[in-house]
């Protein structure tokens, strides 16, 4: 018998989310696919300096530009989650889908499995479904449904917008607001070959920001061929580390609506937790 909880919260936070052409970017069939693998850069080249015209400004409004005409992403994502103080490594693996329109935002995060520390990967089906006003996450070797209230019903927000208030994805939307809570600045002076391609960007969360109590330092690296982040990596306050990457992006192309379908096995325990009404 399937189980439900009506559970009331007022303060939510998110669990830790604990094609490719020969080109960089090419179309196909309407998608824009570009290819931006960490291992998809030589190696044995030399690393391009970076050019006078990458800057902190130049890079928001690529970022402005190009998210502002995003209509729909997605990506192969590899989650990782580090505790340097104990010495644990949590990496998850699996596919990002975003889709905006007049009628719709959403956002979904298929993970298939995960690797802890030197173990075998084994397969750990987690999904996370966000409509602007509820985030629903299903995890199957538990058999238990969450669904977590994030905003009213009559005030939807962006779906992206929305998830990168409780965990480091962010670059997707209102760039505006990555001005008002961080102190941005562009690194030179890294020698990573494997975003050679991409603007390093380094964000300190401002005192008056919401990201202040959550992370100590978030970096950046974007893309200069499609103005989209390729890697985010953020220091907690805890001294955790969430490093996200991105590749096999596809963007502005079709995605099948049945793809953001909630549907999960009818034995599973159901836990609701809706928002306080606002006070009048």
């Amino acid at each position: 018998m399937k189980k439900i909880f009506i559970v009331p919260v007022l303060m939510l936070c998110l669990p830790s989310f604990c094609f490719a052409m020969g080109c960089p970017c090419a179309s196909a069939e309407g998608d824009i696919v570009c290819k931006t693998s960490a291992t998809g850069y030589s190696k044995d080249k030399k690393i391009e300096e970076q050019k006078p015209q990458d800057s902190v400004e130049t890079v928001l409004a690529g970022l402005t530009e190009k998210t502002g005409r995003l209509k729909s992403y997605q990506a192969q994502i590899t989650s990782t989650f580090k505790q340097p103080l104990l010495e644990t490594r949590t990496v998850r693996e699996g596919i990002i889908y975003y889709l905006k329109s007049a009628d719709e935002n959403k956002l979904r995060i298929n993970f298939q499995n995960r690797k802890d520390d030197d173990l075998e990967p084994e397969k750990d089906r987690q999904e996370y479904i966000f409509d602007g006003v509820w985030l629903t996450r299903i995890n199957y070797p538990t058999s238990y449904v969450e669904k977590l209230q994030l905003a009213q019903e009559n005030a939807p927000a962006d779906a992206m917008e929305l998830v990168g208030e409780n965990f480091p994805l962010i670059g997707f939307s209102n760039i505006e607001k990555l001005r008002n809570d961080f102190d941005i600045s562009l690194v030179t002076d890294s020698n990573d070959v494997t975003y050679k391609n991409a603007v390093h960007l380094k964000l300190t969360p401002k005192a008056q920001s919401s990201y202040a109590e959550q992370y100590s330092q978030m970096d950046f690296w974007v893309d200069k061929n499609i103005s989209l982040p390729v890697r985010i990596q953020a220091l907690t306050a805890e001294k955790d580390i969430y490093d996200l990457t991105f590749t096999k992006i596809k963007f502005n192309g079709p995605i099948k609506k049945d793809t953001f379908k909630i549907d999960y096995p009818a034995d599973f325990t159901v836990e609701i937790k809706p928002m306080d009404s606002p006070k009048s």
